[in-house]
């Protein structure tokens, strides 16, 4: 149903948004003294996926179906989501001492 779609739509893109930020405010952490040339990369990197990602699936759910991509994706964005949030732990313990 349309309603379903839009709770999954509404619930990745929080999840992508949330990824996002994290991702870009260590992005302007990396080089301090380079800040401008650490967020180029991350908008080069993060870009280039969006232009690889959909050439990607279409591959992907033409040769093994639309179900199996979805469900990898979701379960690569959860284990990146928990390793850069172990990461941000270690970091913050080295940090403290």
């Amino acid at each position: 149903s349309w309603q379903m779609e839009a709770a999954c739509l509404f619930v990745n893109g929080f999840g992508f948004f949330m990824v996002h930020n994290s991702l870009q405010a260590m992005g302007t952490e990396l080089a301090p003294n380079a800040r401008g040339s650490g967020v180029a990369m991350f908008a080069f990197v993060f870009f280039m996926g969006q232009a690889i990602g959909p050439v990607a699936f279409r591959e992907l759910f033409a040769s093994i179906g639309p179900h199996l991509p979805v469900v990898l994706l979701g379960l690569i964005m959860l284990f990146v989501g928990l390793w850069f949030g172990r990461r941000l732990q270690v970091v913050d313990a080295i940090e403290a001492r």
